[in-house]
């Protein structure tokens, strides 16, 4: 059983943590819907790239998977009010897609360490005061691949609700649908006229596929390379940060 004062401590440590990525997690999100972030390719759809997560993961990694999952849920009720638009409805559902897309990442990321032989403890893959975690070109490969495969399956994940999910509900939201039926969508995709300037003149899975398997990978490759030195920064300076929280 730990005396009180160490898990005083590392419940400061650890909502200190939390509330300094949150905070720089809740900027971005602000700043990832500027024009500058839109997605090119059939940019009246409204994609952008979304840099929010890359604060989350930290905690989920530094702090605990708990003080992650609560970051987690209060941008989810946030998000909506940080950015409205033209309607909290459409707000909320696109920040569900969000809170959805970055569970599918993190806990994949979560789940791989224990492929790619990481600790079983995420903060023991930190250097701490008891114990010295050596970070050699081994786990930094470890870490790349980690990264690399998380986002390839999340790409994928979010392609398939995407296309069979996601945009039907939105389309539905913005009433250029009746109903969430993909295979209707999809039968109408052509020759609709409501979805020409968008449509690219490809078939609805095909278009689904060009669009946003493309912009899933770009969007959780710059997360992952921007974690990556998030993370080399983290493994220096963690035990330094957890001295200062002595009490």
């Amino acid at each position: 059983m730990k005396p009180f004062h160490k898990v005083h401590s590392s419940a400061i440590f650890n909502l200190t943590i939390t509330g300094v990525f949150l905070a720089l997690s809740l900027i971005f999100f602000l700043l990832s819907h500027q024009k500058f972030f839109t997605w090119p390719i059939a940019s009246s759809i409204g994609l952008k790239i979304d840099l929010s997560t890359l604060f989350i993961l930290p905690i989920f990694v530094s702090a605990s998977i708990a003080y992650g999952i609560v970051a987690l849920i209060i941008r989810f009720i946030l998000g909506p009010f940080l950015n409205p638009s033209i309607s909290l409805e459409i707000d909320y559902f696109g920040n569900f897609i969000l809170l959805f897309s970055s569970c599918i990442f993190i806990f994949l990321f979560l789940s791989f360490r224990y492929v790619f032989g990481f600790k079983k403890e995420a903060k023991t893959q930190i250097i701490t005061e008891d114990h010295k975690y050596k970070f050699d070109k081994k786990q930094a490969i470890k870490l790349m691949l980690n990264l690399l495969v998380s986002t390839f399956i999340t790409s994928i994940i979010l392609t398939i609700f995407n296309a069979f999910f996601f945009t039907p509900v939105f389309f539905k939201l913005f009433k250029l649908t009746d109903n969430i039926n993909p295979i209707d969508l999809a039968q109408q995709w052509l020759t609709n006229k409501k979805f020409k300037s968008f449509s690219l003149s490809l078939n609805y899975f095909v278009w689904a596929f060009v669009l946003y398997f493309p912009f899933n990978l770009v969007n959780f490759t710059i997360t992952s390379i921007l974690f990556y030195g998030i993370y080399l920064v983290m493994i220096k300076s963690h035990s330094k940060m957890k001295k200062s929280f002595k009490y």
